[in-house]
């Protein structure tokens, strides 16, 4: 929030977007408002919001652009946002696949970005000087995670799960690269996966007292509320996209 609410007050380039722009001049957010990870593109919208209340820019409204989290869907909703003479500025896309589509799109159009949450390493390539984040890289991430299991869990063995997105292949060769030898199994699910019985058998027969979830919130509190009607007693370890309240009720 202190990130974003410095961005928003420091908008020098304000009189320049204002010239020509007929209307109310806008910050856009651009994140998942509907769809299985819509808890997360509230809760950052809701941030957003607050931010620009603090920053006191009360002619500046909040564009909102639902992208799914999906970078299929946010490759047609982002040449809008970057067409739109109204808008100076956008916070997000909050997730890297979306980041990596919209990118080359808000760079072209010399479009300011800020992004609270996507953390694919390789996406400055995309954004280059228009591309700004307030979060770490996977790449400080992968080592973090490896060094909490090690001092959490006596002799590890990890399991690690992807869910084949920008932001899960990263981190999980992060972890995997940080764990080596202590990694016993490994595998990638989808979106559109629902038998994670399946996934949780395979992980108890590798002898795991670990499982790494490398995806989102919504995926992996179905893991762990699998994981733990088979009683099993293994170790759930999430990263950042695993940092939404509704991981909790989800879970059960």
């Amino acid at each position: 929030l202190t990130a974003i609410s410095l961005t928003l007050m420091n908008l020098s380039w304000i009189p320049v977007a204002a010239a020509s722009c007929n209307g109310a001049l806008k910050i856009a957010y651009q994140g998942p408002l509907t769809g299985p990870e819509a808890a997360l593109g509230e809760y950052e919208l809701s941030g957003v919001k607050f931010a620009l209340r603090k920053s006191g820019l009360t002619n500046v409204q909040i564009l909102e652009v639902d992208d799914q989290g999906d970078p299929a869907v946010a490759v047609k909703v982002a040449p809008g946002v970057a067409a739109n003479e109204c808008v100076i500025g956008l916070v997000g896309p909050a997730y890297s696949g979306a980041s990596r589509v919209s990118l080359p799109l808000y760079y072209t159009s010399r479009l300011p970005i800020i992004t609270p949450s996507a953390t694919n390493p390789t996406l400055f390539e995309y954004g280059k000087d228009i591309f700004h984040r307030a979060v770490l890289l996977d790449d400080f991430q992968g080592p973090a995670v490896a060094q909490l299991i090690n001092a959490q869990v006596p002799n590890p063995r990890v399991y690690v799960i992807g869910d084949s997105s920008d932001y899960s292949n990263g981190l999980k060769r992060s972890v995997e690269f940080s764990m080596g030898s202590k990694v016993v199994g490994k595998e990638d699910i989808t979106f559109e996966s629902r038998n994670y019985t399946e996934v949780i058998d395979r992980v108890l027969s590798s002898g795991a007292n670990t499982l790494y979830f490398s995806g989102y919130f919504s995926q992996g509190a179905q893991i762990l509320r699998s994981l733990r009607l088979q009683n099993s007693s293994v170790k759930f370890v999430g990263s950042d996209g695993s940092v939404v309240p509704d991981f909790i009720q989800l879970a059960g």
